[in-house]
C-alpha cells in the first residue's frame, strides 16, 4: 500500500467518510461488521493477500474414470496434481496485464465475483486451511486499524 502512490490516504479518508456518516472505526476496535463497510481497505486486503501469497496446494488426485487434461496436458488416473498460488495470483489471462501490480481498485470493478473464484490464499477444493476465516477475520479487522492509527511512509523507494 505505502509504493502505490496515494492509497494509504485513500484508505485513511474512507475511514474518516465512515467515522463521519456512520459513526464507526473510532473505537480502539474495529469490528469486524464495520470493517466490512470500508471496501477500500477490504480491497487493499485482499490485493495484499494475492501479491504476497507463497503456498502450493494439492488437488485431489486424478480418478480412476480415465485421464484428465489440463489445458493441452493430460494426466493419467490417480495423478497427484499441485497448484502454485503465486502463479493463479499473477496470471494476466485472469489479473488482466497488471497483474503484479498493487491494484486495489481491480477489486472495487464490476467484476469482483470473478476475480474472487481465482483469489486462494486461504484454500482450494477440499485443502482450505482450517484456520482461514479467523484469518480473514483478523485482517479484516487489523489492517483498518493501522491505517487508521499509523502513518506509515517509505523510506528508500529504491
Amino acid at each position: 500500500m505505502i509504493r502505490l502512490p496515494g492509497a494509504w490516504e485513500k484508505a485513511r479518508a474512507e475511514m474518516d467518510a465512515a467515522r463521519a456518516e456512520f459513526g464507526i472505526c473510532g473505537d480502539r476496535m474495529i469490528s469486524y461488521a464495520d470493517s466490512q463497510k470500508l471496501s477500500y481497505a477490504q480491497a487493499c486486503t485482499k490485493e495484499t493477500s494475492t501479491k504476497l501469497s507463497a503456498s502450493t496446494h494439492r488437488l485431489e488426485p486424478c480418478g480412476d474414470e480415465g485421464r484428465h487434461s489440463i489445458g493441452d496436458r493430460s494426466f493419467p488416473p490417480g495423478t497427484s496434481l499441485s497448484i502454485s498460488t503465486p502463479v493463479i495470483h499473477h496470471s494476466k489471462e485472469i489479473w488482466d496485464p497488471d497483474a503484479s501490480v498493487f491494484n486495489p481498485d481491480r477489486w472495487l470493478s464490476e467484476k469482483p465475483d470473478d476475480l474472487e473464484k481465482f483469489h486462494i490464499p486461504f484454500r482450494i477444493r477440499y485443502n482450505t486451511c482450517s484456520g482461514q476465516h479467523v484469518g480473514e477475520i483478523e485482517l479484516s479487522n487489523i489492517i483498518p486499524i493501522i491505517i487508521r492509527d499509523y502513518d506509515i511512509r517509505q523510506v528508500d523507494p529504491k
